[in-house]
């Protein structure tokens, strides 16, 4: 029986000077961060140059690397943010993977006797040297995914990845569900998972005690309202930010309100805060980038 086609990386370089997305990344989370980083790189790796992450994976990379689930999340969404992932693969397939990845990935793969990358997700223009004897494979099927998380561990100067058995099974796209299951909502809600963690991320910062289960269907609401707009993200970051404002100022209906998902997502409070915005739309674009940084702990682009 032929033995299957190796496509993850048993070794990964890692630059000694990093560059500015890195440091920015380091000096907001420190060797924790850093640390973070490293495992999910070995992740990747080991698998290829890209890497599915959904509710699970993370619910499953939280318990293995011990890291609370809400500080996870808030990392991801930073690191997104800051272009240490694709933001638009992240969107449109629910994997993480960059263009460096990707180019670290290929120099890696150079004696192999084929390299595969999957079109939809390329970020570079792989070229093959003349002294390999690699064939360069560009596919458009649907790519695989593993269901189980892959035993990793470091070793020496590189970080390596120990071999495990593990089972495969289809990972189908958001973008390919959607051709196949209709125009449902949960199926539109599936296509930008950005948006939901991003939703998230600025209600666990604000919230230590944040309780997922409870609030986690209002984050979906939420995250469904924010796609039917034009600009998604960026309504997002307003629409929380104006909710947080009005948490804090006098208006009695709002005064004392906990600042939580399921509380803007309420039927009583949310058109009003939806008002607000509207009122205030104008004067909230030259603010926005500070209060923006209060909330979601980044920038706003």
């Amino acid at each position: 029986m032929a033995r299957p086609t190796k496509t993850g990386l048993d070794y990964f370089p890692m630059d000694t000077d990093w560059d500015r997305k890195m440091k920015v990344f380091k000096a907001k989370y420190k060797l924790q961060g850093i640390g973070l980083i490293t495992e999910l790189f070995k992740a990747i790796y080991s698998e290829g140059y890209f890497y599915p992450w959904d509710d699970e994976t993370r619910l499953l990379f939280a318990d293995e690397h011990h890291i609370e689930e809400f500080l996870l999340s808030e990392m991801i969404v930073f690191a997104i943010g800051n272009g240490l992932f694709s933001k638009h693969l992240f969107d449109k397939y629910n994997i993480l993977t960059s263009s460096g990845i990707q180019k670290r990935y290929l120099s890696g793969s150079f004696r192999r006797a084929n390299v595969l990358f999957h079109k939809d997700f390329l970020l570079i223009e792989p070229e093959i040297p003349e002294w390999s004897k690699t064939k360069l494979v560009i596919s458009s099927e649907t790519p695989v995914k593993y269901s189980e998380t892959p035993v990793i561990y470091s070793d020496g100067t590189h970080s390596k990845v120990k071999e495990s058995k593990v089972k495969k099974r289809r990972y189908t796209p958001p973008a390919a569900e959607t051709a196949e299951k209709s125009k449902s909502k949960s199926v539109k809600i599936s296509e930008n998972r950005y948006i939901y963690h991003l939703i998230e991320n600025a209600f666990v910062n604000k919230n230590q005690d944040f309780n997922f289960k409870r609030e986690g269907p209002h984050i979906k609401q939420l995250e469904e309202k924010a796609l039917a707009r034009a600009s998604p993200e960026d309504f997002t970051k307003k629409i929380i930010v104006v909710f947080w404002e009005l948490v804090h100022s006098d208006d009695k209906l709002f005064k004392k309100q906990p600042f939580l998902p399921s509380i803007l997502n309420s039927g009583g409070l949310w058109p009003r805060v939806l008002k607000e915005l509207e009122n205030r739309e104008e004067q909230l674009d030259p603010e926005i980038a500070e209060i923006t940084r209060r909330i979601f702990n980044y920038d706003s682009k």
